[in-house]
């Protein structure tokens, strides 16, 4: 399975569980290069995935602005916001679309996120 998104948690001792009582616990070290493995696996899954989002348009919601103010930071309706990736789009015009739909085009990714332009 190749998931669109995945958070990888190592376990830690809950007070009050029974697998807290456990002898033999598995060893911090161990536990790191698990969540390591994963993590390396999901970041080939991704970019992949976000790859195949180049060069196509996505409904965004607009939820601010950058700080230097030249990107909107949006999300599509499929990532969770302070979450999941962000798309960032240019900002060419003083119109504030801050809590509006539009559409975009995705023209490439960095790491996690991906970068657009608003569709006129």
């Amino acid at each position: 399975t190749k998931f669109d998104k995945l958070g990888v948690f190592s376990y830690s001792k809950e007070e009050g569980t029974p697998a807290a009582k456990f002898p033999k616990q598995i060893h911090y070290r161990t536990k790191q290069q698990r969540n390591e493995a994963i993590m390396n696996v999901q970041k080939e899954i991704m970019n992949q995935k976000l790859e195949e989002m180049i060069a196509k348009e996505y409904e965004v919601i607009i939820d601010g602005i950058t700080s230097d103010g030249k990107f909107y930071i949006s999300r599509t309706k499929n990532d969770a916001p302070d979450v999941d990736c962000i798309v960032y789009l240019n900002k060419r015009d003083d119109k504030d679309l801050v809590g509006q739909f539009v559409t975009c085009l995705i023209t490439r990714h960095n790491g996690y996120d991906l970068v657009g332009e608003v569709c006129h």
